[in-house]
């Protein structure tokens, strides 16, 4: 078992730890230790506090076109360093792991950091 970040059905991040990663992370986004994970991805770590008042806004008075904004994909191809730096490598994040400081939109930034 490895720790690795996840997103959750509400669009958060956590890491957990088991077997169960995609075939596609790589040691970029697999982790040893909590601390490892919770470093690269420190929201992942973050516990928010409950608010005092639902944050749900009231419904329109009219429906607006549908869809308001362009869909975003499920995931992003970035590029993340192996795990002896030795090599930058491709895989498919979430993106809440997608605009970690460690994704790359490109090969030549991977291997420049």
């Amino acid at each position: 078992p490895m720790w690795y970040p996840i997103e959750t059905d509400g669009g958060s991040t956590s890491c957990v730890r088991d077997s169960s990663y995609p075939p596609s992370y790589t040691s970029g986004v697999l982790f040893e230790t909590r601390e490892g994970c919770c470093g690269a991805f420190p929201a992942a770590c973050v516990t928010r506090a409950p608010t005092a008042q639902p944050t749900t806004a009231l419904p329109t008075a009219r429906p607006t076109g549908f869809p308001t904004e362009q869909p975003t994909p499920d995931t992003a191809g970035r590029w993340l360093s192996n795990q002896d730096g030795s090599d930058c490598v491709y895989a498919d994040l979430p993106w809440s792991m997608a605009n970690s400081d460690l994704a790359f939109e490109t090969r030549d930034g991977c291997c420049a950091a």
